[in-house]
């Protein structure tokens, strides 16, 4: 769902600004959509609950906050991460950790589909498992 009002806010951040900034939405942020870029770079498996993207990511959900990231490489992600996740998009995956990592959440049926997807095509795959691909004409 999306908003009839936009707060645009794009900063590139260290890890110690990033978490003030996560800091201030989950303490006054309510009923907003947060873009994550390179989520793997501010979140680890190593995270806990101290770390306020953790808590964006792990409760957010009670104030009606979505979360969109992206990652250049899926198996970097942190399972904290993709635990919370509903809806996953890949593109084209050549490499064999990403390709296993790929299999762990979709199965083998499309393995072969994702190497073999054209440029700016996505594979959209759903929790149920529901996936269909996505091209750009």
């Amino acid at each position: 769902m999306f908003y009839n009002f936009k707060l645009e806010l794009v900063c590139k951040v260290d890890d110690e600004n990033a978490q003030e900034l996560a800091k201030f939405i989950d303490n006054y942020i309510y009923r907003a959509s947060i873009c994550i870029d390179e989520v793997d770079m501010f979140f680890n498996a190593s995270s806990t609950s101290k770390n306020y993207i953790y808590r964006l990511i792990h409760y957010g959900r009670h104030k009606e906050i979505d979360i969109f990231s992206t990652s250049r490489r899926p198996a970097n992600i942190s399972r904290n991460v993709t635990s919370q996740t509903d809806i996953f998009y890949f593109s084209q995956i050549k490499e064999p950790f990403d390709l296993k990592y790929f299999r762990d959440i979709a199965g083998d049926k499309y393995l072969e589909k994702v190497q073999s997807l054209p440029p700016y095509s996505f594979l959209e795959a759903k929790e149920n498992l529901e996936i269909r691909t996505i091209k750009n004409d």
